[in-house]
C-alpha cells in the first residue's frame, strides 16, 4: 500500500519519485482514515474462484476497467473509483419458498 500510494502522490504531481514515502505513512494513513478504512485478514480463495482466476481473464477485467473509466470519463479522478465486496452476495439464485 506504502509504494503504490507513493507511485499515485508521483503520478499526482504531489511527490517527487525519488522521495519514498516514509514507513510511518501507513500508520499515519490509518490514523486519519481510521473511520472510513479497516485492515482485514486475508482468506483463501475457494478453488473454483482460484480456478477462474487466469491471465486472460484478468486482462479482460481490466481492459474492462479501462473502458468504463474512459467512458465515464474517470482516469484522473481515482477518488471516484471505489471497492465492492460481493460478500453477503449469493451466486445462486434461490426463490423464496
Amino acid at each position: 500500500m506504502q509504494r503504490l500510494a507513493g507511485e499515485l502522490a508521483y503520478k499526482l504531481g504531489k511527490r517527487p519519485s525519488d522521495k519514498p514515502l516514509s514507513n510511518c505513512w501507513v500508520y499515519n494513513f490509518v490514523k486519519r482514515w481510521g473511520d472510513r478504512v479497516s485492515s482485514l485478514k486475508p482468506s483463501s480463495l475457494d478453488t473454483i474462484r482460484a480456478k477462474a482466476t487466469t491471465p486472460e481473464h484478468i486482462g479482460a477485467y481490466f481492459e474492462n476497467l479501462e473502458k468504463a473509466g474512459s467512458l465515464h470519463m474517470l482516469q484522473d479522478r481515482p477518488e471516484l473509483i471505489y471497492n465492492k465486496d460481493e460478500t453477503g452476495i449469493s451466486p445462486e439464485h434461490r426463490p423464496p419458498p
